[in-house]
């Protein structure tokens, strides 16, 4: 039997109208965080039966099987070893130290499972005998798992490990600095206009989305657009719209103090944008103060 635990954060949702057995809120994002996989990782592998080897499916399957081995003391093998052979070789956990179980099963983890494709596709590659896990799953009539920590709802899930790698790109608006790059932190821009240029050149990337962004909003000047995109275009993020700030010079800006305003303006006027992101808490809670929709706050991990 699936072990479920329906977590204290994800009660108000078990009420939820139920539609062909799913349950929805139109509109609305779920967000977890790193930080609260870990925990929900630690949760699940004190129910877990005994675990000889784990199995992590990439890219973010191998999070929470790395988190799972190391609670449980149990060495991770790939899974294509499990693809060539009924009996893999199960290492010892650490370094040729500790003790191999010679009972137990072989788990293989996602993050999340939802439909089940990716399950059965590897049911039918994969030749040990293993059970399968995932951390979430989506509150469906079947359940493609063996093992997993809780159920989530059935709308728009938002991870911290796949943000801006999922289709939820399609979905949201977000801010530029703080966000896909680091913030400028060198003082007055027109006092500092050669350094500054060289910022908008030349700065890290902080988050490079692997799928096309419905829409850029930034507080940068409209002046500045050839040096943005060129930088986005340099970094190979895709967007469909970049939206700057109108004014002339910094000075008339920053005493314009508009940019909450400019960017919840945008998101209202897209009613399928279900979220965005921004890299100030304070213009976050504008945000979402003057739209009524979730804003996601980089600066508190978080929504809003």
């Amino acid at each position: 039997m699936p072990i479920e635990m329906i977590p204290r954060r994800l009660q108000p949702y078990r009420s939820l109208e139920s539609r062909d057995g799913i349950k929805y809120i139109p509109r609305r994002f779920h967000y977890i965080s790193y930080a609260q996989l870990v925990r929900d990782c630690h949760e699940l592998a004190r129910r877990l039966p005994p675990v000889r080897a784990i199995a992590g499916v990439p890219r973010s399957g191998l999070i929470p099987a790395s988190v799972l081995a190391l609670e449980l003391n149990a060495p991770m093998v790939s899974l294509e070893s499990l693809c060539e052979t009924a009996e893999p070789e199960i290492p010892l956990p650490r370094r040729g130290f500790g003790r191999r179980l010679q009972e137990g099963m072989v788990l293989v983890v996602d993050d999340t499972s939802a439909s089940g494709r990716q399950i059965d596709y590897l049911r039918k590659l994969i030749r040990t005998p293993v059970k399968y896990a995932a951390i979430y799953v989506e509150d469906r009539p079947t359940i493609c798992v063996d093992y997993y920590h809780s159920k989530v709802p059935d709308f728009a899930q938002f991870y911290e490990w796949t943000m801006f790698h999922d289709v939820n790109n399609r979905l949201l608006l977000t801010d530029l600095d703080g966000v896909l790059c680091d913030d400028w932190h060198g003082g007055n821009e027109e006092e500092h206009l050669e350094a500054y240029h060289d910022f908008l050149m030349n700065v890290p990337p902080r988050r490079i989305p692997s799928m096309p962004l419905k829409g850029i909003v930034t507080n940068r000047l409209e002046r500045h657009r050839p040096e943005t995109e060129a930088w986005l275009r340099r970094h190979g993020i895709q967007f469909d719209k970049l939206t700057m700030s109108p004014h002339p010079t910094f000075a008339a800006r920053d005493q314009a103090r508009d940019s909450a305003a400019r960017k919840a303006a945008a998101y209202q006027a897209d009613t399928s944008l279900r979220l965005f992101v921004e890299s100030d808490d304070e213009q976050a809670q504008e945000i979402a103060r003057r739209t009524g929709r979730p804003v996601f706050s980089v600066a508190r991990n978080g929504l809003v």
